[in-house]
């Protein structure tokens, strides 16, 4: 019965007779959220993947990332959006699997940056604080910050690393470029259903994924140059 009640509280149901922007939101979600678990797979596959069995993929950017996605999955309980819930737990779930394979080859090879080491512990307060945080959208605010910092040390890896063959190997373009067109869309159904988390958490995002991949065809081009 709460189940129930719960469904028929979501903006989707709200708005399932009628053809309208939280529909096509909820529906290019759904297709996305997909492909996305392809980028996801893809890069899972490619962690460990050189002749060394190392990895510079940071441990604290994909733990950050899938905290992320299960602390919004929460959110979308809070704002009762079935699109929320469904693509944000969902995606989580791929995460996992990566994560167990930086780890695997952190151990296995070139071992944890400080870094890594020092932050990586207290990431795992994060889902609590979704939960105990009234403010939702400002607890969203302070995490998107802390994702922004995640991303620190994974740049200047990769910038370090950009005339390795190996580091090519290890990062998975597709991965980002989903992560890209997934906050278009986040942007558009936060507009709709008047988000400011949503919003606001989607622009930087843009921004970010935007640079990244500017930033690996970038070096790739000048490899293919020098070479």
């Amino acid at each position: 019965m709460i189940f129930k009640n719960f469904i028929a509280q979501t903006v989707e149901f709200q708005n399932i007779n009628s053809w309208n922007e939280v529909s096509i939101g909820f529906i290019m979600a759904i297709i996305l959220a997909i492909i996305q678990a392809i980028g996801m797979w893809r890069q899972k596959n490619k962690v460990g993947s050189g002749k060394n069995e190392k990895t510079f993929l940071s441990l604290v950017l994909f733990s950050a990332l899938f905290l992320y996605y299960i602390d919004y999955g929460i959110y979308g309980i809070y704002k009762h959006s079935l699109t929320i819930i469904i693509s944000n737990f969902f995606l989580g779930l791929f995460f996992i699997p990566i994560i167990v394979k930086i780890i695997k080859y952190k151990i296995k090879g070139n071992g944890f940056s400080k870094l890594e080491l020092l932050i990586s512990p207290f990431l795992l307060f994060i889902v609590p604080g979704m939960i105990i945080f009234t403010d939702k959208d400002l607890f969203l605010t302070i995490l998107l910050f802390i994702l922004g910092l995640s991303l620190i040390p994974q740049g200047l890896e990769f910038i370090k690393r950009k005339n390795d063959i190996k580091e090519k190997n290890d990062f998975e373009p597709l991965f980002v470029f989903t992560i890209l067109l997934n906050n278009i869309v986040w942007l558009i159904f936060g507009l709709e259903i008047h988000s400011s988390a949503l919003i606001w958490s989607s622009i930087p995002t843009i921004i970010i994924t935007g640079i990244a991949l500017a930033l690996y065809y970038l070096f790739k081009l000048n490899r293919k140059k020098s070479v």
